[in-house]
Parts: structure tokens; sequence; C-alpha cells
């Protein structure tokens, strides 16, 4: 079996062109896969120690509140640049993953950095480069934090299924817990099919890993979420050849008769 199909988002993100790959299909403003870019780096001093000022709840102290504004002001010039460089195609995505890590609860920057990264899964040579930079664990991060933006959600999961093709890969996210995660976003967004087939796919894409990973995937109750997407989506075509064939990688198949 083929365990990586052509991306189909059309509904996701818009773009003017098409970016085409192996791997994968997905519409976005033009980007450049040569990971060459501009600078992503804000002049602002709110920079220094923004990783914990983000976390930091609102206190009364006047002196934290500005923190906490600075960071995300600083936040949002970010943001402003990664858009600028997804629309000029000078993207660097070691750039994305660093804002990603610098900013994880500023929803739109994580959005857009899921997707930024999804977009440069196009082979498994940058996919296991994407894995040495980090890039598992941030969209774990991202999903996990934000588990009712669909769209994050959608482009995290297709990135993850793509990343997956490296062994490297799928060892971080079994240890990052993303099993597990990726179980719960299909029981979140049952109202998403494309959410759905997303999810199949990727579950799919871990069992190629060989029996732990298909053992990981059942024992995190993988087969039922795939089963339930079945049960959703009885007549989208889409949804149905993804569970089926995450059904028959995890060793499952429905339509075997029992002896």
């Amino acid at each position: 079996h083929q365990s990586h199909h052509s991306i189909h988002s059309q509904a996701s993100y818009q773009s003017q062109a098409s970016y085409q790959s192996q791997q994968s299909q997905a519409s976005y403003n033009s980007y450049n896969p040569q990971l060459t870019s501009p600078q992503m780096n804000s002049n602002n001093n709110a920079n220094a120690n923004i990783d914990t000022q983000f976390h930091r709840s609102v206190s009364n102290n006047s002196s934290n509140h500005c923190s906490n504004d600075a960071a995300a002001a600083a936040a949002d010039v970010i943001f402003r640049q990664m858009q600028e460089a997804e629309s000029s195609g000078n993207l660097d995505v070691e750039k994305v993953l660093q804002a990603m890590r610098r900013f994880p609860a500023h929803a739109l920057l994580q959005e857009k950095g899921c997707a930024l990264v999804w977009a440069q899964t196009n082979n498994p040579e940058i996919c296991h480069a994407l894995g040495n930079l980090g890039a598992v664990p941030l969209l774990i991060k991202a999903m996990r934090d934000h588990p009712r933006m669909a769209l994050l959600q959608r482009a995290g999961c297709e990135g993850l299924r793509n990343l997956c093709v490296s062994s490297l890969n799928r060892q971080l996210l079994l240890q990052g817990g993303g099993v597990s995660l990726l179980v719960k976003m299909m029981q979140c967004h049952m109202n998403h099919p494309e959410i759905q087939k997303s999810g199949c796919e990727v579950l799919a894409s871990i069992a190629d890993g060989g029996m732990e990973c298909k053992i990981a995937v059942a024992e995190c109750g993988g087969i039922l979420s795939v089963m339930k997407a079945v049960e959703l989506y009885p007549d989208n075509d889409v949804v149905l050849r993804a569970a089926y064939q995450a059904l028959r990688k995890l060793g499952y198949n429905p339509g075997a008769k029992s002896k």
C-alpha cells in the first residue's frame, strides 16, 4: 500500500499558486522549498526572556503587565513577517520553528506555523531535516495547546503524517504522546470530515513503522477512532478510503469473516 497520498486542501488555505510535490499538494501563497529567507527576528527589545513572559499569567503587578503586552506585540510583529515571507516566496522554515517555539500561546502564529511546516514536508530528506530541527514536538504542542482551532489541527495533522516518513520522526511522535493527541483530535472534531480523513491518514503513516507503532496506535484507541470516522461518514469516499487504508495497515480487516 502507498502511505503517502496527494494532499488536497481547498478550503483551509487560499493561495495564488499550488505547490506540487511527490507527497503533498497544499494550497498556500507561493513559497520557496529551498528554505532561504528574509530576517524573521524583530528588533523589538521585548524578545528577551519571551518564553517565560508569554506563559506568565497577567498579575496586578504593572511591570508584569507591560512585559506581557510587549511579548504579545513582538509575537504580532513576527506573525506579520511570517505572512510576508510566505507571500514573497522567501520562507525560512527554521525561523518559523523558532517563532513557534518562542510564542506558543499566539494562536494565529501557531496556526500559520503549522501550515508552513506542512507545506515544506514535500520529500523524505526535508522531513528528516525538519525532525532534527524539532518540528515534531512543536506541531504536537501547537495541536495540544489550541485544540479547538480546526485549521491548525488539520495542518498539524497533515504535517505529522508527512514527517512520519522518517523513523526518527515516528519515534519522536510516539515519545511525545502524539498518538493519544491525534485520537483526541478526531474525537473533538467529529463534524470536520477533512480532519477525520487526516487523522486516519496520519495513524496509517504511524502504523508503517512496524509492530511497535501498530500496538501504540491500538492501545491509544486509534482503531476505534478510525472505525468511528467510518460510522460518521459512510457516504464520504475520501474519508472511507483513508479509514480503510488505516485499518489494513493496523492489521484490522473489517471485511474479513471470522472462522
